[in-house]
């Protein structure tokens, strides 16, 4: 692989590696959905509780635990890929309760 003068690889010459332009593509598509999470989050709970300040408080929640959490998951799915399915379905199920508790208008305490 050729490196800059630097001593850094470029991503250039990481992209020309077999397959690699697969994968990294595949790694945006699937990591689109965090930068995407926020404002709907945010404003789903803000309807089910009237009140910006726990739906702020929920969605910093949900980031802190899902920052803390990552470097585990991505330890656990290195070791068993087969848990990446089993996450994933997990991450759908946890937005799909907000997304009824949302809609059912909850109390505070069970947003949080």
């Amino acid at each position: 692989m050729s490196r800059p003068s630097k001593g850094g690889a470029s991503y250039r010459a990481v992209l020309a590696l077999p397959h690699a332009r697969k994968l990294f593509a595949a790694a945006m598509l699937a990591r689109l959905s965090y930068g995407l999470l926020g404002l709907p989050l945010l404003l789903t709970l803000k309807q089910a509780t009237h009140s910006y300040a726990v739906a702020g408080t929920a969605s910093g929640l949900f980031g802190l635990v899902t920052a803390l959490l990552g470097p585990a998951r991505a330890r656990l799915v290195t070791r068993r890929p087969r848990a990446l399915m089993a996450l994933a379905g997990a991450y759908s199920g946890l937005l799909a309760a907000i997304a009824v508790v949302g809609a059912a208008g909850a109390a505070p305490w069970l947003v949080l």
